[in-house]
């Protein structure tokens, strides 16, 4: 886990590094993310939140013509794929627009590493609370070093998609709406 971030924060270091390269992926990785959030295997299309899907999906994909999310034309979260693949790709093109802004990109650099450390330190504080309580669980006959791995590592995953999607949402905010769209 620890050296995926240093992994990831030594790049975010190198000036030489293209920040839309690392942010187009996690832009995919986000909208994943949230279809594994809200469509949720063993419940029925229509029991999934479409109205809470739309709106996140929307933090990350700030476009003036979103697709209709609904039980109708949603099924599976590879359905969800296919009904914003269009628009995923005019957003990323969008983004890609943006490696030509050199400030731009400095400025992005900065905000990913702020992003990044805040998780990092965030994901400490819960490992130490779970090595905390793990402790306790050893009373309950479940091995504590199997359970401190699996949930560090349900943590860790969290941490990562939190940093991706914290980094989706600025950008998002950043490029807005575009007014012209046709």
């Amino acid at each position: 886990q620890r050296n995926v971030i240093y992994k990831l924060r030594n790049n975010l270091l190198q000036e030489d590094i293209n920040m839309i390269e690392i942010i187009i992926p996690m832009i995919d990785h986000a909208v994943e993310a949230i279809s594994k959030q809200y469509l949720l295997e063993g419940m029925l299309p229509e029991e999934w939140d479409f109205a809470r899907l739309t709106e996140n999906i929307n933090e990350i994909l700030p476009v003036e013509n979103m697709p209709s999310l609904s039980a109708n034309n949603v099924h599976s979260p590879e359905d969800l794929q296919s009904v914003l693949k269009e628009t995923l790709s005019l957003y990323k093109e969008r983004v890609n627009e943006l490696n030509s802004h050199t400030d731009l990109q400095q400025s992005l650099r900065y905000v990913a590493l702020h992003f990044l450390d805040q998780n990092w330190v965030n994901h400490l504080d819960a490992m130490t609370h779970l090595k905390e309580g793990i402790g306790l669980r050893q009373y309950q006959q479940e091995d504590p070093t199997r359970l401190y791995q699996k949930e560090g590592l349900d943590i860790f995953l969290y941490t990562y998609g939190n940093f991706e999607k914290e980094m989706c949402r600025y950008v998002a905010r950043h490029l807005g709406v575009p007014e012209n769209v046709q």
